[in-house]
C-alpha cells in the first residue's frame, strides 16, 4: 500500500537515550512530505496526460477506422460509377450504330428511289421526244399560210428519218 502524505505527517518516532536529534528528524520529515506532494502532484499530472493521451489515441483509432470505412465506400462508389459508366458507353455506342445503321439504310433506300425517278424521268423523255420526232416526220410542213402573209419569208426543213436509239451500255438508265 502506498503511504499517503498523512501517513508520513503522522509518524512519530519513540524517544530514546541515545536517539536522533527531534527537530532534525522533523526537518528531514517535512523536506520528505514537500518531495513526497511534488511527486504525487508529478504523478497526477502524468496520469491525467496519460488518460488524455490514451482517450487521444482511441479518438485517433475511430478517426482512422472512420477514413478507412469512408475510403473503401468511395473506392467502391468509384468502382460502381466506373462499371455504369463503361455500361451506359457501351449502350451509347450500340444505340449509335444502330442509329447509323438505320440512318445508312434510309438513304439506300432514298437514293435507289431517286435513281428510279431519274431513269422513269429519262424513259419518259425519251418517250416524249420519239413521239414528237414521229410527229415531225409524219407531218409534212405545210407553209401555204406562212406563204399568203406579205413579207413572209419561207424556210425549207428536211424530214428527218426517226430511229430507236439502242439502249446505252454506260449503266443503268443512262
Amino acid at each position: 500500500m502506498r503511504p499517503t502524505r498523512t501517513d508520513l505527517f503522522n509518524v512519530r518516532f519513540r524517544r530514546v537515550w541515545r536517539g536522533y536529534d527531534p527537530e532534525e528528524v522533523q526537518a528531514t520529515l517535512r523536506d520528505l512530505l514537500g518531495e513526497f506532494d511534488a511527486l504525487r502532484k508529478e504523478i497526477e499530472a502524468l496520469e491525467r496526460e496519460n488518460a488524455s493521451a490514451k482517450a487521444q489515441t482511441e479518438t485517433d483509432r475511430d478517426r482512422e477506422t472512420a477514413i478507412h470505412q469512408a475510403l473503401i465506400a468511395a473506392h467502391r462508389a468509384a468502382e460502381e460509377t466506373r462499371h455504369a459508366a463503361q455500361e451506359d458507353a457501351v449502350r451509347i455506342v450500340r444505340e449509335a450504330r444502330a442509329r447509323a445503321e438505320a440512318i445508312e439504310q434510309e438513304a439506300a433506300a432514298r437514293l435507289a428511289q431517286i435513281e428510279e425517278q431519274r431513269r422513269q424521268a429519262v424513259r419518259d423523255l425519251r418517250a416524249l421526244l420519239r413521239s414528237h420526232l414521229e410527229q415531225l416526220a409524219e407531218e409534212p410542213l405545210s407553209v401555204s399560210a406562212a406563204a399568203a402573209s406579205p413579207g413572209a419569208t419561207i424556210i425549207s426543213v428536211p424530214a428527218v428519218p426517226v430511229t430507236p436509239e439502242p439502249p446505252s451500255t454506260n449503266g443503268p438508265g443512262a
